[in-house]
């Protein structure tokens, strides 16, 4: 098993950086400390966005089938929360339909 084109990582390594981005809302320098203070890797931070705009086009096509599934059910719940965002705030949006679980979507909020 081996490598694509451009990528240096395996998946699980990509898939922790991307939890401790997205999940543990971790800045991308906190990340490339953590992999080198745990782990024993040397990770750039160009790298560790790379790695994270990978897992977002790889889970797009998902994200998408949930959205519509929960646009097309009969009963929806909602919740909002916020988060600053490269210096500027964001909100973000949960859904929950009744046969699904929730769905995330994070919107700018243009001032700050």
């Amino acid at each position: 098993m081996g490598l694509e084109a451009g990528r240096q990582f395996g998946p699980r390594l990509e898939a922790t950086v991307a939890s401790l981005h997205h999940e543990h809302h971790l800045g991308y320098e906190r990340v490339v400390q953590v992999c080198e203070e745990i782990f024993g890797v040397t990770l750039s931070k160009g790298g560790a966005v790379s790695i994270v705009e990978r897992a977002g086009k790889a889970a797009g096509e998902e994200a998408e089938t949930i959205g519509e599934q929960v646009r097309q059910s009969k009963v929806i719940g909602s919740d909002e929360t916020s988060a600053r965002v490269h210096g500027r705030n964001w909100r973000e949006w949960v859904f929950q339909a009744t046969r699904q679980p929730p769905g995330r979507g994070p919107h700018p909020r243009w001032r700050d």
